[in-house]
């Protein structure tokens, strides 16, 4: 190294830095000139094609990548749509169901209409009905000045179905006080009033 630097002080530092200039011109002008020789002959470095291959492989890359890119798009343009169809068939489901739901109730409430009008024209013609058979017990018994105890409690029993259908006061009225003003008749071999064994002899 002091050998190197005794020379180049021997040639002078002018010297020097001129040859160290002139060297590095000399080689870019060779590296230019071979590159130029190189295209010139259709002939290409061992970095130039490496470069190429680097390049090639990176825009395949970036072609797979794109590729893979557009097909997320596609799939989430799909999804998106498949999701909205979804939604407006849940849509149209529910609204289904309520104008169902709404239909079912009307019809519970017309059924339950038509029952209770059923009920009430049974009822009115339970009441006429027992009104008539209540009407001639009474007179039957009326007539005779005295009930028997099965006689009562057909008319007691009948009489309180008369209420529960909707009738009248009639019944406590009239009907049942004058009735349980008649003497209660046991007849002879009945439960009530068994008749007395013959004597034996």
């Amino acid at each position: 190294m002091v050998e190197l630097l005794e020379q180049i002080g021997e040639l002078g530092w002018g010297n020097a830095v001129i040859c160290f200039v002139l060297i590095i011109c000399v080689i870019v002008t060779g590296i230019s000139g071979y590159r130029k020789l190189l295209s010139t002959l259709g002939l290409r470095s061992t970095k130039s094609i490496k470069e190429e291959e680097t390049e090639n492989r990176l825009n395949k890359m970036q072609e797979q990548i794109d590729a893979v890119s557009e097909k997320m798009k596609q799939y989430q343009t799909s999804l998106v749509g498949k999701q909205e169809e979804y939604h407006k068939q849940s849509i149209e489901i529910r609204s289904e169901l309520k104008d169902g739901q709404d239909g079912l109730k009307e019809d519970i409430h017309s059924l339950k209409q038509l029952l209770q009008q059923f009920i009430g024209d049974q009822n009115k013609s339970t009441v006429a009905i027992l009104r008539s058979s209540l009407w001639r017990l009474h007179k039957d018994f009326v007539a005779q000045g005295f009930v028997t105890p099965d006689g009562l409690k057909t008319f007691m029993e009948m009489g309180k179905t008369y209420e529960s259908a909707g009738g009248d006061d009639i019944y406590h009225e009239k009907l049942l006080p004058e009735v349980e003003e008649l003497d209660i008749h046991y007849p002879n071999g009945s439960i009530y009033n068994p008749e007395p064994e013959a004597e034996h002899i």
